[in-house]
């Protein structure tokens, strides 16, 4: 029938036909189950971000460190092969790896994985750990990192040693370089084996020498398409809080600036609003979630046009809410709004390491 595809799909009970509309579903409702949020399936795992709601990025999963038995292995060379037939049969399937799940994809190429952005990307608490014990003024007199030792926690929470019982062995000056090297190197390579299985069924269906061919993005942009989503989408999940609207003007200005943004300042709206870069593709898959719109709650002071002009808009990330300036005009409000997604969006990268980052282990073992 002229359908690119690799079989025929019947639904059981359905008087469907496949002329490619229930092939396509089949791959989709695949990574349903793949990606479930019940771990049907415990291949994948949510970040250490995601989980903790940490980080510029929180939603993005990562293979399971933890599966490592044959058959698991086996799933994982299994789910490459379904990507695989996915780019043969042009299909988009909606998932969500992180960046360093795409750079080794493409292939053993890690000293293009860094530890900003692409760690920091699924675990900024590690990245915050690294980066203090790396800048930490070993002279100072309050210098003290023996609560420290060589283990460093996986995604999936697991401590693992760093050395043989690394957990008996306190960070000090003289060890600090051997440290920081080697948990560097154990995150780098955190899903060695998953991301082997997975390549491995990829070379059933797509030659591997090919994917170079592609950046990390470019390739995740072809197997997922782009986070691209629809204004009207997002309208038809819109809740309006306060005195405001859709008929008010500023209301009305925000949906025009909206509909002027290209892909990728959408998604640069999506972090700045709800931490993700990706929405669900139908307003069923929102489980409940509604974009709440707000008016911008500003001191007494700030009460000239001039001064409305200059504010930010704000958001909280975990209720997916933004609040809007009443800006005068709707050059202002794009302004404003570009501004603060380049500017205000990593605020939280500042954060002072938290004594829960750190592991001690003489209090977490007992």
């Amino acid at each position: 029938d002229g359908q690119e595809r690799t079989f025929k799909v019947k639904f059981f009970g359905e008087g469907v036909q496949d002329n490619g509309g229930p092939y396509r579903e089949t791959f989709h409702e695949l990574m349903d189950e793949v990606f479930n949020e019940k771990h049907i399936l415990p291949l994948f795992i949510k970040s250490p971000n995601f989980k903790h709601s940490d980080g510029v990025i929180q939603d993005k999963y990562v293979p399971n460190p933890a599966c490592v038995l044959p058959e698991q292995l086996e799933l994982y060379k299994f789910f490459g092969k379904m990507i695989g037939i996915c780019i043969r049969n042009h299909i988009l399937i909606n998932f969500n790896l992180s960046g360093i799940v795409w750079k080794q994809l493409l292939g053993p190429h890690l000293s293009t994985i860094s530890l900003e952005p692409d760690i920091a990307e699924i675990d900024e608490g590690f990245v915050r750990k690294f980066n203090y014990v790396q800048q930490l003024d070993m002279n100072a007199q309050d210098a003290d990192l023996s609560y420290i030792n060589f283990t460093y926690k996986r995604c999936d929470e697991k401590q693992v040693d760093l050395i043989p019982n690394g957990k008996q062995m306190s960070l000090t000056p003289a060890n600090r370089d051997s440290y920081l090297k080697l948990t560097l190197y154990y995150k780098i390579h955190e899903f060695d084996r998953q991301i082997a299985s997975i390549r491995a069924g990829l070379q059933d269906i797509i030659p591997l020498h090919l994917l170079p061919i592609y950046t990390h993005r470019e390739l995740e942009h072809k197997i997922c398409g782009h986070s691209d989503f629809s204004i009207e989408l997002l309208k038809s999940i819109t809740v309006y809080e306060g005195h405001l609207n859709a008929q008010a003007y500023h209301v009305r200005m925000f949906w025009k600036m909206m509909q002027s943004f290209n892909a990728a300042q959408k998604e640069m709206f999506l972090r700045f609003t709800w931490a993700k870069t990706r929405i669900p593709s139908k307003k069923s898959q929102f489980a409940g979630n509604t974009f709440k719109l707000q008016p911008f709650a500003r001191s007494t002071s700030s009460t000239s046009t001039q001064n409305v002009d200059l504010l930010l808009p704000k958001s909280h990330t975990c209720f997916f809410s933004l609040q809007l300036p009443p800006y005068s005009n709707l050059e202002v409000m794009r302004e404003r709004f570009l501004y603060a997604f380049k500017n205000a969006a990593s605020m939280d990268r500042d954060l002072k390491l938290q004594d829960s980052e750190l592991y001690n282990h003489e209090q977490d073992d007992l």
